[in-house]
């Protein structure tokens, strides 16, 4: 009979060490150090994983800032974001709480819908960029914590949901955000900095140039549509924005220059761009809800246009800079002119 030993992955026919025992042949060492790795030992990958679940928790905050719509955000049919108060109130988890919204919350809704849509785009930019991290998870907790108290009882909601919002944010905290892909990384941590803000710099631009193709292949029908097309996926409640033909190539314009800058660390481009996506994110919140936005859009679109723009700025500030973090002067090739002598 083979039976298969999780503790050496060593089979029945052989003799299988102790993780004390002396290790025999370069395969027994390898397959007992994986083996005692993956169960016990130091997850070498952690800092991905970590980073999958901080931008896993930033795509859930940008998706979910497009149904709250100014300038109403619902109060008028009852639905949208007021609905989420008005059930904290229907179905209290916490009756202080419910109190509390119903008496402090809901007469100052409007400005409460406003506060709601800045705090959830903030965590949106930090946490995909890798900014501050630590302190978008604990903001990050907080806001779960207030949307949970508010619905997690009400009729087909899943409580454990905001439970494991709360959890991610704090696997998040407990984590070293410079040792993770991500702003923080650049802006803390150790090793040459202009290499990894250009690498920083060309996958923001990678992602605004797809973003930017994609909505422009899908907004043919309606070249300058108000609401634009959604990029992403809204069956699955998953989208970085809504954008018309313009919105998209303009997407697509800062991405190449975002390109451009880390191809050569050229921090004017990175200035430039920062300054025109911050223009594009306060035309969108200036109009959407309001009237025509003429890049389409909606509150995702500003977080994405804000991100690309927290990256320019704080990545062309590490350009051109070494690896202690101070700038770089150029280097110029001294020529001898003595002449030569016999």
């Amino acid at each position: 009979m083979v039976f298969l030993r999780l503790d050496t992955l060593w089979f029945a026919n052989e003799t299988a060490p102790s993780f004390d025992a002396p290790l025999v042949g370069p395969q027994s060492h390898t397959m007992t150090a994986t083996v005692k790795g993956l169960l016990a030992g130091e997850f070498r990958q952690a800092p991905v994983a970590m980073t999958v679940v901080r931008v896993g928790l930033g795509l859930m905050w940008i998706s979910n800032l497009a149904w709250k719509v100014p300038p109403e955000f619902g109060r008028g049919t009852k639905g949208g974001l007021y609905s989420y108060l008005a059930d904290a109130v229907a179905h209290p988890v916490f009756p202080p709480y419910s109190w509390l919204v119903e008496h402090a919350v809901i007469p100052a809704f409007l400005p409460f819908a406003w506060m709601t849509i800045a705090v959830e785009t903030l965590l949106a930019v930090l946490l995909l960029t890798g900014t501050w991290t630590r302190f978008a998870a604990l903001l990050g907790i907080a806001q779960s914590l207030a949307i949970g108290l508010s619905v997690a009882v009400t009729p087909n909601e899943w409580p454990w949901s905001y439970a494991l919002m709360m959890l991610g944010h704090l696997a998040i905290l407990a984590s070293s955000p410079a040792a993770q892909p991500g702003v923080d990384k650049i802006l803390y941590g150790s090793g040459n900095r202009t290499m990894a803000a250009g690498r920083q710099l060309t996958g923001w631009g990678a992602v605004a140039i797809v973003a930017g193709l994609w909505a422009a292949a899908t907004s043919f029908g309606d070249p300058l549509a108000s609401g634009g097309t959604t990029v992403g996926l809204p069956e699955l409640e998953l989208q970085v924005g809504q954008y018309n033909l313009l919105g998209g190539l303009l997407l697509v314009l800062l991405g190449a220059a975002l390109v451009v800058a880390a191809r050569r660390t050229n921090a004017s481009y990175t200035r430039i761009v920062a300054a025109v996506a911050a223009v594009a994110a306060l035309s969108v919140v200036a109009r959407w809800g309001f009237g025509s936005v003429p890049l389409g859009g909606n509150g995702s679109s500003t977080a994405l246009f804000l991100a690309i723009a927290l990256v320019a700025l704080l990545m062309g500030r590490s350009i051109g800079r070494a690896p202690d973090g101070n700038l770089q002067e150029p280097t110029t090739e001294r020529k001898d002119t003595a002449p030569a002598t016999t």
